[in-house]
C-alpha cells in the first residue's frame, strides 16, 4: 500500500526560515566581530591557487609550490594535482567579483551557512518527517562547529551545501522516477567528487541504497544516468590531468601523503623527520606521494597490527572533539589551560566539547532509532551513507575532526530524530512531502 504524503503546512517553514535567518546572524556576527584565526597552511593554498586562476596563469602553484615541506621548489607554473578544481574557482569567483578579500569569502559562506538550514530540514524530513526535520535545522543553524568554519578558507562550508544537496536530488530522483533528475543528481554528486575525492564512495552507495530499499525501485539505465554523468563529471578533469601531467590521475593524488602519515601514526606532520625528508627531497608532489604510497605499504605490510592500532585510534581523534582547533583563545588543551589558571577558558572549551559529545551521543540513539521511526527506510540510509563513509576513509586514513564536519548536519538528523521520537518513544514517523513516492 503506497503511503499518502503529507503536505508540509506553512508554520514549519516560518520556522525553517526563522532557523534560517538566526544561522546567518550567528555567523555573520562570528565572522565579523570575533577575531578569525590566521590563515592555515591548506587555506593559504586554496588561497594561493584562486590568485592564480584570477590572475590568468590557471589551477597552478598550489601544493607544489607549498612552502610547508620546504625540500623542493617546483616553481609557481606547475600544474595542480594535490586538491580538486571546486573550491580554489569557487573562491576565484570571488576574488574576480570583490578583489582579494578573504572577509568577502566569509561573508559568502555565511550566506552558505544560513542556506544548508533549508536543506538539512529538506533530508531529515525526507527520512524522518516535518517535526525532525525542523528540529534538524535548528541545530545545525547553532551548531558551534559549523558556525566556526564559516570563517575558514577551507573546503568544509561548500562541501556541506554541495553534499545536502547531492543527497536532496537523489532522493528527489527516485522519488521521480525521471532520466533527467538522476543526470542531474549524478552531476551535482560529481562536483562534489571533484571538491572532496573520498565522497567517491557515495556513488556506489546511493546507487546500491536506491536497489535495495527505494519504493519504486529505480531502473538499471535510471541508476546508469546517475553514475554516468557522475563519471563525466570526474573524467573530465582525470582528461586535464592526464594532458597536464601525462599520468592518469583520477582527482588527486593528495592520497600516498596521507597514508604515509597514517601509517606512521603521526596526528601532526614532523618536518624535521629523516625518513619524510628522504621521501620527499628532489622529487616532484607526483612523485613524491608515489614514493610516500610505497613506503606506507612497506610499513604497513611489516607491522599490520600495529597500523590497525592506529586505525581504531583515528576514531576517537576523528569524532570525539571541541572543535576549537580554529578558534582564537581556545586552540591549546584542556591541560594547558588548567595549569595556566586559565579557567574561563577552559570552561568555553568544555562546554563546547560537552555539547558535541551530547549531540554525538543523541545522534547515536537516533540511529538506533531510524529502524522503526522512518518515513523512508531509503532516505534514512543515504542520511547515514556519507556518516559511514567518511568514517571509513578516516579508519584507514589520517584523521582530524575538521574531517567529520562536512557530515555532521547528517549526525545532528538522527539528533533531532532522538529528541522529537525516542523520549516519546514513538513509533514510525508519517512521511512528509519530501518522502513522496520512496515507500510502499
Amino acid at each position: 500500500m503506497t503511503r499518502v504524503p503529507l503536505s508540509v503546512s506553512a508554520a514549519p517553514r516560518r520556522q525553517i526560515w526563522i532557523a534560517a535567518l538566526v544561522a546567518c546572524l550567528l555567523r555573520l556576527a562570528y565572522v565579523l566581530w570575533y577575531p578569525q584565526y590566521p590563515l592555515c597552511p591548506d587555506c593559504q593554498v586554496y588561497d594561493r591557487l584562486a590568485t592564480n586562476i584570477v590572475s590568468g596563469v590557471g589551477l597552478v602553484g598550489g601544493t607544489s609550490d607549498d612552502p610547508v615541506f620546504a625540500v623542493i621548489d617546483q616553481g609557481a607554473q606547475t600544474p595542480e594535482v594535490g586538491f580538486g578544481p571546486v573550491y580554489p574557482a569557487f573562491l576565484a569567483a570571488i576574488y574576480s567579483t570583490v578583489g582579494h578579500r578573504i572577509g568577502a569569502v566569509r561573508i559568502v559562506q555565511v550566506v552558505l551557512g544560513a542556506l544548508i538550514v533549508p536543506l538539512a530540514w529538506h533530508v531529515a524530513a525526507s527520512a524522518f518527517g516535518n517535526p525532525t526535520g525542523v528540529v534538524c535545522a535548528w541545530l545545525v543553524a547553532v551548531s558551534p562547529p559549523l558556525v566556526t568554519y564559516t570563517g575558514m578558507l577551507l573546503t568544509e562550508n561548500l562541501t556541506i551545501a554541495c553534499l545536502l544537496v547531492s543527497t536532496s536530488l537523489f532522493i528527489g530522483a527516485v522519488r521521480s522516477g525521471t532520466r533527467w533528475s538522476f543526470a542531474c543528481a549524478g552531476v551535482a554528486l560529481g562536483t562534489l567528487i571533484l571538491l572532496r575525492e573520498e565522497m567517491i564512495l557515495l556513488l556506489p552507495a546511493f546507487a546500491g541504497v536506491a536497489w535495495w530499499r527505494g519504493r519504486p525501485r529505480p531502473s538499471s539505465a535510471r541508476l546508469a544516468a546517475f553514475v554516468l554523468a557522475a563519471l563525466v563529471c570526474v573524467g573530465i578533469w582525470t582528461v586535464r590531468n592526464y594532458v597536464a601531467l601525462g599520468r592518469p590521475i583520477l582527482i588527486s593524488v593528495h592520497g600516498g601523503e596521507q597514508l604515509w602519515i597514517s601509517a606512521k601514526g603521526w596526528s601532526e606532520w614532523h618536518f624535521d623527520d629523516p625518513d619524510l625528508r628522504r621521501l620527499a627531497t628532489g622529487r616532484s608532489y607526483v612523485e613524491r606521494n608515489a614514493a610516500m604510497q610505497r613506503d606506507a605499504l612497506r610499513i604497513i605490510a611489516a607491522s599490520p597490527a600495529r597500523y590497525l592500532m592506529f586505525c581504531f585510534q583515528r576514531l576517537p581523534m576523528l569524532w570525539v572533539s571541541s572543535h576549537t582547533t580554529y578558534i582564537r583563545g581556545l586552540t591549546e588543551s584542556f591541560g594547558s589551560y588548567f595549569l595556566r589558571g586559565a579557567y574561563v577558558r577552559l570552561a568555553a572549551k568544555t562546554c563546547l566539547f560537552g555539547i558535541h559529545l551530547a549531540l554525538l551521543l543523541m545522534g547515536a540513539w537516533g540511529a538506533f532509532l531510524a529502524r522503526r521511526a522512518s518515513a523512508s527506510p531509503m532516505a534514512a540510509w543515504m542520511l547515514a551513507a556519507p556518516i559511514l563513509a567518511i568514517t571509513a576513509v578516516h579508519f584507514i586514513l589520517f584523521a582530524t575532526p575538521r574531517y567529520q564536519v562536512p557530515v555532521l548536519p547528517f549526525v545532528l538528523a538522527f539528533s533531532a530524530l532522538a529528541v522529537t521520537r525516542g523520549w516519546r518513544g514513538g513509533g514510525a514517523v508519517e512521511p512528509t512531502w519530501a518522502a513522496r513516492g520512496n515507500d510502499s
